[in-house]
């Protein structure tokens, strides 16, 4: 941070969240730029089961905020402004193994090249596309076409 640089975190699993609520609350409160979660991790933030209320946890932190929502696509939330990605249709989802760590990276990615808000969630949400689509890690083949 000495640097400027921003700071992501992942909320990482539904476990995690129950069990360490109160410490994510206070790190994300005071040293998070970037947050990740699925709309469930979301949901549990914010104490509520409805992704609508966990939106507004989302804004009411005033960074920038990305969620997953599956096949519906993700949400991007910077302060008040909430934008909708939506999701890369695949043929058959093979194994979601590492989908939220590639939506992160391709987020990132967009980022760390400038990109609007928009165009960071769509290359995350191609990344995430990509990894569902089979088993395991594998080269991302279609991420080089938004490059």
């Amino acid at each position: 941070r000495a640097d400027n640089q921003k700071v992501a975190f992942t909320l990482s699993d539904l476990f995690c969240v129950d069990r360490h609520r109160d410490s994510f609350s206070e790190l994300i409160k005071n040293d998070i730029d970037i947050l990740f979660g699925n709309s469930d991790e979301i949901c549990a933030m914010s104490q509520s089961s409805n992704i609508e209320e966990g939106i507004e946890y989302a804004k009411s932190l005033k960074i920038i905020c990305a969620i997953t929502l599956g096949d519906k696509g993700s949400v991007i939330v910077n302060n008040d402004n909430v934008i909708e990605i939506d999701p890369i249709k695949v043929d058959k989802v093979i194994d979601t193994t590492g989908a939220g760590d590639l939506f992160a990276s391709g987020f990132l990615y967009g980022m760390s090249r400038k990109k609007e808000l928009k165009e960071c969630g769509q290359m995350a949400s191609v990344a995430s596309a990509e990894i569902i689509s089979h088993y395991g890690g594998r080269p991302l083949t279609k991420l080089s076409s938004l490059i």
